[in-house]
């Protein structure tokens, strides 16, 4: 069965832009699939069409596309849906990155700008020489000239997955999207939703009330288009084009001021600003970049929104000579951290003003600027203790809220879908077989030495682990979101005084100030947390109690605060399972836990990822869906204890003993 019937599929699409991606709701047999196209094309934040996925949909929910008689497909920005563009952007874009061997984003980034600067007939000559060349300029061609509608274009590549069937393309607000997709998902009966985001179908935050089925807008705060303007015309010498590429200066909003800050600092806009996030905690905002900011958007408290002062907004982020100033003689931390201050500040002060005017008892957050942990923090403390933030709070997740919406344009009630809120753990993705995963050790076997811990790969886990061993885990379906939830993820003891060090230098290759996340047994929350509540999703950080931070010292930021992911045992079985034993080794239920990729790459998604991943990196181990995975010539687990950390540094439950093997 699927989303309606046997022979109708509904969809939520999220393309155009970044962060494209596919989601289907199977109320019949009560089933999610999610997945955004980066995860299978490995090129961050992708925004190219999620044709790929399609296929990766129709394996995991088991859909014959020949029976397929209607495929309704919802998409995530209504004022865009009449829009020209290319037809064959997909074919196109591959093509491209097939002829200059883009595998990554920052290859991408590179390879594109260096194609670039060749003059017209030199590119044409190298796009000849090669098949992928070749290839790219008959899709260019066919695509120039068969220019159409947003509508069609998606209309067309859905019909070659479903040849038989007949493609609605319907369309639904951004922010709407956003918003419907967290209400479904958080269970609350009566709740504030706010979304938050740099644009979308011309606004950058709304708010809505649940009202029957339906969802009351209550608030909109619009961004402020700058395209065509001649302030905009003179960023292309002062701006990078993929830089300008991304939208960040052609509508005036806070999450787009965020991400021009982003950019000022060296690091990826719409993609890097966990960074800046992460950066703040190093400076002080109290400064003259602060006042500017406090100028460039406004409290409007009579219509309850955030209004962009164009004249202000416009003086500060295309005057690209003043932004550099300031970054000179005030320096990166404290540039971060008066942008994180001002964000901070303009969303409390919406979200309690609308507190005020609609009394609720609690808020669901979403939108790519919900990302931010230490602003959700802050509501959390200082606004609502019952907050929830939608696990894929970017543009992908919006695919969830236009699927869901199609839904109940169909007839579907929110009673019927309430199984969703009780969905704790956001496994939509697709997973692998043992004998996909056995395919995929035979062709690196020269290289690894492996086998098979299906019994007590989690307890085997938790011993490397706390012999202060680095390694990985790949196991069932993957996330949906940009967090790893302990199905696709890096673990380390956090105990160690340099595990943050390896894992930023040695494992993932990243910027060393950046922290790293821990997932915590739930029945800790107590012990480590004066006040937090059970996220799941690592969506909001906490204050460490100060006695516990010197012991965890990987487990927190700077400034004590820890982005957490407590996990029970019916969230996830196995990972819970190798907590409870790392808690018997060490006294702490608590580990390190990131993301399964290195540096500008996405996290892993078939086996051959997690193999070349691992190999590419200095971790010591793998567990790939219950193989414990090593390159050849590494001793074997039970016959070493590596020094990465003194035993001192361990609770006093772990002792020798415990650390000699079973």
């Amino acid at each position: 069965m699927h989303s309606l019937a046997n022979n109708t599929l509904v969809i939520g699409w999220n393309a155009l832009y970044h962060d494209t991606a596919l989601v289907s709701i199977d109320v019949v047999g009560r089933r999610i699939f999610g997945m955004s196209t980066e995860r299978i094309t490995r090129y961050k934040h992708d925004g190219i069409p999620p044709v790929p996925v399609i296929k990766e949909l129709v394996n995991v929910l088991g859909i014959r596309a020949s029976t397929i008689e209607k495929v309704i497909v919802a998409t995530t920005l209504q004022s865009q849906r009449h829009a020209r563009i290319d037809d064959f952007i997909y074919e196109s874009e591959i093509a491209l990155r097939d002829f200059l061997s883009i595998k990554y984003v920052d290859d991408g980034i590179r390879e594109k700008a260096r194609f670039r600067q060749l003059g017209y007939l030199r590119r044409l000559s190298h796009l000849l020489r090669t098949a992928a060349g070749r290839r790219y300029l008959v899709n260019r061609l066919h695509g120039r000239l068969r220019r159409s509608t947003v509508t069609k274009v998606i209309a067309f590549e859905v019909s070659r997955q479903f040849p038989k069937a007949d493609i609605q393309v319907i369309s639904f607000d951004h922010h709407l999207s956003h918003a419907y997709g967290a209400f479904a998902l958080a269970g609350f009966p009566d709740a504030l939703m706010v979304t938050l985001d740099g644009w979308g179908d011309g606004f950058f935050s709304k708010a809505f009330l649940r009202e029957d089925e339906t969802l009351r807008q209550v608030s909109a705060s619009p961004s402020v288009s700058v395209q065509g303007t001649k302030s905009r015309g003179l960023l292309r010498e002062q701006v990078p084009a993929h830089v300008l590429g991304t939208g960040i200066f052609d509508e005036l909003s806070l999450g787009h001021f965020y991400s021009i800050v982003t950019w000022l600092l060296g690091f990826s806009p719409v993609s890097d600003e966990g960074k800046v996030e992460a950066l703040a905690a190093y400076g002080r905002p109290e400064n003259d970049f602060l006042a500017e900011l406090e100028g460039t958007i406004t409290l409007d408290t009579e219509q309850a929104r955030l209004i962009v002062n164009r004249k202000a907004a416009l003086g500060l982020f295309h005057n690209i000579a003043k932004l550099r100033d300031y970054l000179r003689c005030l320096g990166r931390e404290a540039i971060a951290a008066s942008i994180q201050r001002f964000l901070e500040e303009r969303v409390i002060s919406l979200v309690r003003l609308l507190l005020e005017r609609y009394p609720k008892s609690s808020i669901v957050l979403s939108g790519g600027c919900a990302a931010n942990v230490i602003l959700n923090m802050h509501l959390f403390e200082r606004v609502c203790p019952n907050i929830y933030i939608v696990p894929a709070m970017a543009d992908d997740g919006a695919a969830f809220g236009s699927c869901a919406l199609a839904l109940q344009k169909q007839g579907v009630t929110s009673d019927q879908m309430a199984f969703l809120a009780d969905l704790v753990l956001p496994y939509y993705g697709n997973e692998k077989s043992r004998e996909e995963v056995e395919a995929a050790l035979t062709t690196v076997g020269e290289i690894i030495s492996y086998e098979d811990r299906s019994d007590d790969w989690p307890e085997a886990t938790a011993l490397l682990l706390a012999r202060g061993q680095i390694g990985a885990v790949y196991q069932g379906r993957m996330e949906w979101g940009p967090r790893a939830l302990g199905n696709r993820s890096i673990l380390a003891n956090p105990c160690l005084t340099n595990t943050r060090w390896r894992l930023n230098t040695v494992v993932k290759k990243r910027s060393p100030f950046q922290p790293f996340c821990p997932a915590i047994l739930t029945e800790e929350r107590g012990r480590l947390f004066d006040n937090a509540y059970d996220n799941p999703h690592m969506t909001c950080a906490f204050r460490m109690r100060e006695e516990f931070r010197p012991r965890l010292p990987a487990a927190i930021h700077v400034d004590g605060t820890a982005r957490v992911q407590f996990v029970n045992a019916n969230d996830n079985p196995y990972f819970h399972r190798v907590l409870v034993e790392f808690k018997r080794l060490s006294g702490f239920g608590v580990l390190v836990n990131t993301s399964f990729n290195l540096h500008g790459r996405t996290i892993v998604n078939t086996p051959e990822d997690a193999l070349g991943d691992f190999l590419d990196s200095k971790m010591e181990f793998l567990i790939l869906e219950g193989y414990l995975v090593r390159r050849r010539g590494q001793p074997n687990a039970d016959d070493r204890i590596d020094q990465h950390g003194s035993q001192s540094e361990f609770d006093g439950k772990a002792t020798a003993g415990a650390l000699s093997g079973r």
